[in-house]
């Protein structure tokens, strides 16, 4: 999918907004500061330690029910025009501070943060590759499903459904990417996944999710139906092209033979102690 699809999709959305998922209604308007775009190499120069300390309390609160997506999350450009991944400063720290502890406290605190930003920033493309499958499978030129992703953001008996099979793909994308977690030729992905397990229902059934039924678990199969072979396959590369960290990286604008045009936005929530009344 290439930038041009995108901005079409930003400048025609209707004034009635886009469903947005009930842990940011409730948690990301909380905080005073305003999101402030940053690079991918900025993010990782970036040190968040203590950063979660003031507001350890109010995250042991909504873990629970939230996971990771109180510790970054996605807006889509269906209803954004400020779309892309936002990370909490202070989520990168909980998250560090959590595979610190996961590994019996052998990981050191740099190496920790450098397993965090990645699980987050991978866990977030995982969101933005299921919207480009959802976007390419609405302008499908042969047969589109319009509204197919609006689809699994409707309130209803289905929604929590289609929320943690989401979250399922979104963790499975970041085992499929498992070498980005190589700190000085070691893995540590075993900690990583030591943590996934660790989360709520959905989240944690990550080990479910396999190349034959990824699109079973993003689309609504009641509105699509049964998909042309073709039409499978190339969702399928839609999804793993756009849920890997060269996407949030400047280099990737330009793809081989075919340029995508576009990295996916990043954005810093620096949270302070100040948490809106």
């Amino acid at each position: 999918m290439h930038w041009e699809h995108i901005v079409d999709i930003i400048e025609s959305r209707g004034q009635t907004g886009f469903p947005t998922l009930p842990c940011q209604d409730q948690f990301f308007d909380r905080f005073n500061q305003t999101p402030q775009p940053i690079t991918y190499d900025q993010l990782m120069r970036e040190n968040f330690e203590n950063t979660s300390a003031p507001l350890r309390a109010f995250f042991d609160d909504v873990m629970d029910t939230c996971s990771v997506d109180v510790l970054a999350y996605y807006l889509p450009f269906h209803g954004n025009s400020n779309w892309g991944i936002y990370i909490l400063d202070a989520g990168v720290d909980m998250l560090a501070t959590s595979l610190i502890h996961l590994s019996d406290h052998r990981l050191a605190r740099l190496d920790a943060e450098y397993l965090a930003k990645h699980k987050l920033l991978l866990h977030e493309l995982g969101h933005h590759a299921v919207e480009i499958v959802h976007t390419s499978l609405e302008s499908d030129p042969n047969n589109p499903v319009p509204g197919s992703y609006r689809s699994t953001r409707l309130p209803g008996t289905q929604a929590q459904r289609f929320h943690e099979n989401e979250e399922a793909v979104c963790n499975r994308s970041v085992k499929w990417n498992k070498s980005e977690f190589e700190i000085r030729a070691l893995s540590h992905f075993d900690v990583v996944s030591d943590f996934m397990i660790t989360q709520p229902p959905g989240y944690n059934r990550f080990g479910e999710i396999k190349n034959s039924n990824l699109l079973e678990n993003i689309l609504d199969t009641r509105l699509t139906g049964p998909l042309q072979p073709e039409t499978s396959s190339n969702l399928e590369k839609e999804f793993f092209t756009h849920s890997t960290l060269p996407r949030v990286r400047p280099g990737s604008i330009i793809g081989l033979n075919n340029p995508i045009g576009f990295v996916v936005p990043l954005y810093l929530i620096r949270t302070g102690k100040q948490l809106k009344k």
